[in-house]
Order: C-alpha cells, then sequence, then structure tokens
C-alpha cells in the first residue's frame, strides 16, 4: 500500500518507503518494463532499482532515496495522475 504523503506535490512530499518504490517497481515489470528500460526511461542505476527491490523484504519501512521527479515519473508509468499538479 503507497501512503498518501507520498502521493504530493514536492513541497509537501514525503519520500516513500523501500516497500512503496518496489511495489511500483514490481508493478510495471509486471507490465511488461523491464530493468533495463526503465534505467533508461529513469536515469537511474540498474543497481539502484535492484537494490530498491531487494531491500523489499529486509528493509519494507526503511525510507527511500528516490528523488521526487522520478518517484512522479515511475507513478506516471503505473497511470497514477500527475501528483505535481494535483
Amino acid at each position: 500500500m503507497i501512503r498518501e504523503n507520498t502521493l504530493t506535490a514536492a513541497n509537501n512530499w514525503t519520500k516513500p518507503f523501500v516497500s512503496e518504490v518496489a511495489e511500483v517497481l514490481n508493478l510495471l515489470r509486471e507490465n511488461g518494463y523491464e530493468s533495463a528500460a526503465l534505467v533508461k526511461l529513469t536515469g537511474l542505476s540498474e543497481g539502484k532499482l535492484c537494490d530498491w527491490t531487494a531491500r523489499y523484504k529486509r528493509e519494507p519501512d526503511e525510507i527511500s532515496t528516490i528523488p521526487s521527479p522520478c518517484w512522479c515519473f515511475l507513478l506516471g508509468l503505473v497511470g497514477h495522475p500527475n501528483i505535481q499538479n494535483n
């Protein structure tokens, strides 16, 4: 479950937990996005994407290091409305 405070504009934004980033990444993978494609689309390293996914079970409540623009982009890819425009 993704918390509402991670779905707000940058001035009120709370960084998502590792588990929330992993949830979005897993949804994208289920919908045909491979890690290599996500690396190209976001500019994040494949290692960072794998790190968030791997830490999901060990550290689900650890705050992720995902930048706000990348979080917004990933949410957009899974069909969430633009959170910058609320």
